[in-house]
């Protein structure tokens, strides 16, 4: 089978597929079966092998199984992730929590600081803490702890540490600040914690609430339990500049800014790139 005729077939069978748009096809056999873009352009005929992968993963994309549940990893901020359903899918937007923290991490490397230190609190896959620690690796002393109430989230946390071949990671296993003493001070906590309401889970889509944790996506009764706790206790874990950056949803920037502020934060709202509001960055007044 040609390149045009394995396009076409792509396409045609995953057109009633929700999420999926024209052009897309391209993306999709690219990461199916590992090459590059340039690379698949070049190659015109498809091994009978590489049919039936393809094959068998458009199967499981009919049965709204999303592409990288089936492969096992994720791209974030240009490196693959191990991802599995025991947690949350990396989105392209949590990108933003990430670069607000390095932003925030350069500032303290120019002062040359002894060690920094950053906590990922519901850390999941690790997506957030990893990708600062690598960003970061060639720049000071650093130590990234991750933190889930999931030990099977941090399973996958370690196989992403071990490929991203990172040292000075720690993990623990509890749920939210529990398991940390408060004479661990962190330079900035970053979090991306659920913050979907609970009654809202079942009308999300299939491919998110069927194939990501409900653990890692149920915020309460009103999607901002875990802000209140981040806000309350937080600062019992800041360096005296620290400062807390997390990820919120779209229409959460205002409740969750007086929340932090109402516990002795400044604060302002970073958007993302569709100008939703998407994360709070929180430092403590002086």
């Amino acid at each position: 089978m040609n390149r045009i005729e394995l396009l076409k077939k792509i396409k045609e069978q995953l057109a009633e597929v929700n999420g999926f748009e024209i052009g897309d096809e391209k993306n999709i056999l690219c990461e199916i079966l590992s090459i590059s873009p340039a690379k698949m352009l070049l190659k015109d005929d498809f091994s009978d092998k590489e049919i039936g992968q393809v094959e068998s993963v458009l199967e499981q994309m009919k049965q709204g199984k999303p592409l990288d549940k089936i492969l096992g990893r994720k791209n974030f901020y240009g490196r693959d992730f191990v991802v599995s359903e025991d947690v949350l899918t990396p989105r392209k937007e949590t990108e933003i929590l990430v670069e607000e923290g390095l932003k925030e991490l350069s500032t303290n490397f120019s002062k040359n600081v002894d060690k920094i230190r950053v906590l990922d609190l519901c850390c999941g896959s690790g997506c957030c803490g990893l990708t600062i620690a690598k960003e970061c690796e060639n720049k000071g002393n650093m130590e990234v702890v991750l933190s889930d109430i999931s030990s099977k989230a941090l399973k996958v946390a370690r196989q992403n540490i071990d490929n991203l071949h990172l040292t000075n990671i720690k993990e623990i296993c509890g749920d939210m600040f529990e398991h940390l003493k408060k004479e661990e001070k962190f330079d900035i906590i970053i979090s991306n914690p659920p913050y979907i309401k609970s009654q809202d889970i079942s009308f999300l889509d299939k491919q998110v609430k069927d194939f990501d944790p409900t653990l890692a996506l149920d915020g309460g009764d009103d999607g901002l339990q875990f802000y209140r706790i981040i806000s309350k206790q937080a600062k019992d874990y800041l360096k005296k500049e620290g400062c807390v950056l997390v990820e919120i949803g779209y229409n959460q920037g205002e409740e969750v800014k007086k929340m932090f502020e109402e516990n002795g934060f400044k604060t302002h709202i970073v958007k993302d790139y569709s100008s939703n509001d998407r994360v709070v960055v929180a430092r403590l007044k002086d």
